[in-house]
């Protein structure tokens, strides 16, 4: 299956068409699945990935599939449906910090989402003393700057995020209106 190498290459188009010819019997393992989802909504194709998602969620696709629907459901205007799956995919990739590198900067970007700035920042420079190329948490430092209206904050978190990742899922994310409403 090339969809995951597509995916983390940023080639979302033949991901996305990889994931859909490998899926036509719905027997994607649930990381895969949330590899999809999450090259979907970076295409925008969000109806499909919401139901792509949905399924992720329930066949434990763990905090990743939760953080990509709460993704879905924001692009959409779903803002409620978008609170209560950061707050999922908090909780998930909270329990499971020591486990992975990405899991802290996880909880902070969540965190962020919710609008829980100060929060968000401790999780952030926390999960950066321990993984300094952690993108997600670089968003969330992102995230932090935009809601607190500094321009120069905001160029040099982002900066950082595109040195570390030009091609990465997460730019997608913030190519859209950033703070909670």
């Amino acid at each position: 299956m090339r969809g995951i190498a597509f995916y983390c290459l940023g080639i979302y188009g033949e991901a996305a068409d990889d994931f859909t010819e490998f899926d036509h019997q719905n027997k994607l393992p649930p990381s895969a699945r949330t590899c999809f989802g999450a090259a979907l909504v970076s295409l925008r194709r969000l109806g499909t990935a919401l139901a792509v998602l949905t399924e992720a969620v329930r066949s434990g696709g763990g905090p990743g599939a939760s953080l990509h629907l709460a993704e879905a459901f924001r692009l959409l205007g779903r803002g409620g449906e978008a609170r209560a799956s950061y707050t999922i995919a908090s909780q998930e990739a909270y329990q499971l910090v020591g486990n992975k590198p990405e899991y802290p900067g996880m909880v902070a970007y969540c965190l962020a989402r919710l609008g829980h700035w100060d929060n968000a920042e401790a999780a952030a420079r926390f999960a950066l003393s321990k993984s300094p190329q952690n993108t997600i948490a670089m968003g969330a430092l992102v995230l932090l700057a935009l809601a607190r209206g500094s321009r120069d904050e905001t160029y040099t978190a982002f900066t950082q995020l595109l040195r570390a990742s030009p091609s990465g899922a997460l730019g997608a994310f913030l190519l859209v209106p950033s703070v909670p409403s």
